[in-house]
């Protein structure tokens, strides 16, 4: 019984410990990348914070030092390791400087930035002309209103992240309507852990993005929704990750819910420090028991509004058959 005992409060241990090194042996740990896949990442990682920075409304000249900087060395080292430069990422990251520096040509605004890249580089990003390579895509709410009629392949492929909003209130029953049809969403052993807490205060929902700092710059939305997953409904240790496969699944069905709803949505990360979690769980008053899946801020689309164009994989680079 004692042994029992002893290997019931272990087993949780060892399940966490090799999660720990698997993530340590793999992961770009403090963004040091260890193999190409990290390098790769990383070149898509800065990529994305210039995409951002392009698709404001309120545009600011010369923004992005510390990203682009981060993006020139992540250009080099891909180059340096002989990476591919017909890649995606690469050529997505060409593509969102050249983007850059023509838009500061056409304000007639002086930029400094050139004199992160090599000639070699600044060389290919301006060669670099492919018309499927965007930094920006322009979203119209005139081209919401139909979604509810859409088939789900247009419904999905059309749907972008929007951190930008209308000013008008978003109506807490079409929350509840997005609600209903992200439960459908499958669980394991159909024990739907996921939980949602609408966040509709705004002064809180401003403390909470304050410290969830993934929205800095923007409009606080007028509704903010925080997934979780119900560590209770759980059973055996080796349920330790479903929580959020089961919570990632609900949100991605909410966020296809919003779409189909003509709401305009941004998912926003809730990977912080235990500080950061503490603090975050307090204003939004998230129990302990319910695992932090995401938070979506959700607006009305504007009647235009630019957004990162975010590359995605060719779907025959993430496929393997066995």
């Amino acid at each position: 019984m004692l042994k029992q005992k002893l290997k019931d409060k272990i087993r949780p241990l060892q399940h966490y410990y090799n999660d720990y090194q698997r993530f340590k042996k793999y992961a770009a740990a403090n963004f040091k990348s260890t193999n190409k896949e990290n390098a790769r990442s990383k070149l898509m990682y800065y990529t994305h914070q210039v995409e951002k920075g392009l698709s404001r409304r309120h545009f600011r000249p010369n923004f992005g030092e510390v990203p682009i900087t981060n993006l020139s060395h992540s250009i080099k080292a891909w180059l340096d390791m002989q990476g591919d430069q017909h890649d995606e990422f690469f050529l997505s990251a060409l593509a969102v400087m050249k983007h850059y520096f023509l838009k500061h040509e056409n304000l007639a605004v002086e930029t400094d930035k050139k004199r992160l890249f090599s000639e070699d580089v600044l060389a290919l990003i301006m060669k670099e002309n492919d018309d499927k390579l965007r930094a920006t895509v322009q979203i119209k709410a005139s081209d919401k209103v139909q979604n509810h009629s859409c088939n789900f392949h247009d419904l999905a492929t059309r749907r972008y992240s929007v951190r930008e909003y209308d000013a008008t209130p978003v109506d807490s029953s079409l929350l509840v309507e997005a609600v209903k049809i992200a439960q459908k969403s499958p669980s394991v052993c159909n024990r739907q852990s996921a939980r949602i807490h609408i966040v509709e205060d705004l002064e809180k929902i401003e403390k909470i993005l304050t410290i969830q700092k993934g929205f800095k710059g923007y409009a606080t939305p007028n509704k903010l929704a925080i997934i979780t997953s119900d560590i209770r409904t759980f059973l055996k240790q080796s349920e330790r990750t479903q929580s959020y496969v089961d919570g990632g699944l609900f949100a991605m069905s909410f966020m296809y819910a919003l779409e189909f709803l003509s709401l305009a949505a941004v998912p926003l990360s809730t990977m912080l420090s235990p500080e950061a979690e503490k603090k975050f769980r307090q204003v939004a008053q998230i129990p302990e028991h319910e695992n932090l899946i995401m938070a979506i801020a959700i607006g009305h689309f504007l009647e235009a509004v630019e957004v990162p164009a975010s590359a995605r994989n060719q779907a025959e680079t993430i496929i393997t058959y066995k």
